[in-house]
Parts: C-alpha cells; structure tokens; sequence
C-alpha cells in the first residue's frame, strides 16, 4: 500500500523591512503571540514537510526549529548567499524526514 506525503506552504507574514533606519514594511500585527500560535498549529498538523515563507528574523527562526525539534527533527533553512538581494530568503522547510540537500534558486 502506497503512503501519501502531506506537504503544507505557510506564508506566516514576518517580514520587516528597514530603510535609512526607517521601517518601510512591518510584519503582520502582532508578531510575537502570532508566533506562538504558529508553532501550536505546526505541532498538530499534519503534515511529513512544512515549508514556511517570509520568517526572517534568525532568532524566529531558531524559535521555530527548537520548539518544532520533536515533531520536525529536520529542517533547512534558504541561505542570503544565493539571493542576489543579498538579504534572506525568509524560507525554512521542516521534515520528518532527513533532508539530503536543500539550495535556494
């Protein structure tokens, strides 16, 4: 019997921009107690690889992978090296499963 692989995409809107010292683009209202609860929603779904978009901030991120660690033993994150923008992607993928290799295009 075959088995089916649940994937979930979450756009989870933390992106901040600033400009000049300027904020240019703030995150979604708040940011903190949104976290939180995403982290909450992440341990009940699903899902065998969650991708997760615009979560920049690498102490977010770190929050993240670390309460998700027992659920989502494995994860990789989209490395600023390879964006021409010279900023970071915002991506992290969690799996249960052992990622192989993982490159941002």
């Amino acid at each position: 019997m075959e088995q089916a692989v649940i994937a979930v995409t979450w756009n989870v809107g933390m992106f901040l921009l600033k400009r000049l010292g300027y904020v240019v683009i703030e995150p979604a209202p708040y940011k903190e107690i949104r976290l939180r609860y995403l982290v909450r929603a992440l341990k009940k779904c699903k899902a065998n690889i969650i991708a997760l978009q615009e979560l920049y901030d690498p102490q977010d991120i770190a929050y993240v992978v670390d309460k998700l660690r027992e659920r989502f033993p494995y994860y990789a994150v989209a490395n600023p090296e390879y964006s021409k923008r010279r900023m970071s992607p915002g991506l992290l993928i969690l799996s249960e499963w052992p990622i192989s290799d993982s490159t941002f295009h």
